[in-house]
């Protein structure tokens, strides 16, 4: 029959100083009050009729702790059965016994027999206990996880209207994706808090990137206009093209104010300014549009193909009033700041 426990003295006062060690030794203390998993680990282990593996066998409570290690460092096997031979540590988080390692084949064998109804149990008791600790309350918390790593896969690139990202856009699948505490980024429940700290700077590198191409635009259209004749005259001379031109410049002088306004509010130190760089982005992608669309109307035939780099401005400029917020979200929040602000 096979062992479930192995009683071994606590080794951990003599890593208590390292982060890691903390860190095992919490983790340790958290399983010896839900040995309600041993159970079904060794279940996993009978049902997939894995024997006692190795010359003295591995016991599931071995089998959950060095899953569990495996998960936490995000190891392979081979790492872990390095790990397990060469760690004090983590040969005392595993209670293994000291005479004995095991081989890379007999972890994988045990391993891979814990069903993935087991490790959504092993997950949702992790998570309850780090609510209970007040460890994780609900609050969001931002992770930097490597993409090497086995549970992230770029199934295929997307073919998006616009091609002014380097790498494009992607399908991202995340599938047993183990994310340990060392990739936590900052503060635990911080994540929405930095997220807000960078979002209206952001948000405005988004609003002069695009304001710098449809300036460009709108240049390649004034040259045309100078240059190519109809009717007797240049084209820019006709209303209906110079008009065109002079509610260019109205847009682009409007989204340039805008965008000025809110880095100066932020200069100031006036919050993050999430209501001003809202405002900024909702005038400056919809003013943006119109001045690239009527300079494509200006070019013609030649506005519509890759002659120009108009045409590809106008594709890449569609995007924005979707990018970071579409406009419709950007309204219904000034709508809420307006409503609940006593300035008006």
């Amino acid at each position: 029959m096979r062992q479930q426990r192995t009683v071994q003295a606590n080794l951990f006062d003599l890593f208590a100083g390292h982060e890691i060690g903390r860190e095992l030794n919490t983790m340790s203390q958290w399983l010896d009050e839900h040995r309600d998993l041993l159970g079904l680990v060794a279940r996993d282990l009978s049902r997939c009729a894995v024997k006692a593996t190795g010359r003295q066998g591995l016991p599931a409570e071995a089998v959950l702790r060095c899953a569990l290690l495996k998960q936490y460092r995000q190891l392979s096997y081979q790492e872990l059965a390095f790990h397990l031979e060469d760690s004090a540590s983590f040969r005392a988080f595993a209670r293994l016994p000291w005479s004995w390692s095991p081989q890379k084949s007999v972890l994988q064998k045990t391993i891979s027999a814990i069903r993935s109804e087991t490790w959504e149990e092993i997950n949702r008791t992790l998570l309850a206990n780090a609510r209970q600790a007040k460890l994780e309350d609900g609050r969001a918390t931002m992770f930097l996880a490597d993409m090497k790593n086995s549970g992230i896969t770029v199934e295929r690139a997307l073919d998006s209207l616009d091609t002014c990202f380097p790498g494009g856009h992607g399908v991202v699948r995340f599938e047993n994706l183990r994310v340990p505490a060392s990739d936590i980024l900052g503060e635990t429940g911080q994540g929405f808090r930095y997220a807000q700290v960078r979002l209206s700077p952001a948000r405005l590198t988004h609003c002069m990137r695009w304001l710098g191409a449809a300036r460009r635009a709108h240049d390649v259209a004034v040259d045309y206009a100078r240059e190519r004749h109809a009717f007797g005259k240049k084209i820019g001379e006709h209303e209906g093209i110079g008009f065109m031109l002079a509610d260019n410049e109205m847009d682009l002088h409007t989204a340039r104010l805008s965008i000025w306004h809110c880095a100066w509010l932020l200069d100031q130190g006036q919050g993050l300014g999430r209501h001003a760089s809202s405002v900024a982005k909702v005038i400056s992608s919809e003013a943006i549009w119109r001045v690239v669309d009527r300079c494509v109307q200006i070019l013609g035939g030649q506005g519509v193909t890759h002659e120009k780099i108009v045409a590809r401005i106008f594709a890449d400029v569609r995007s924005f009033r979707i990018y970071d917020g579409p406009s419709e979200v950007h309204r219904w929040s000034i709508a809420r700041h307006i409503l609940s602000s006593n300035t008006h």
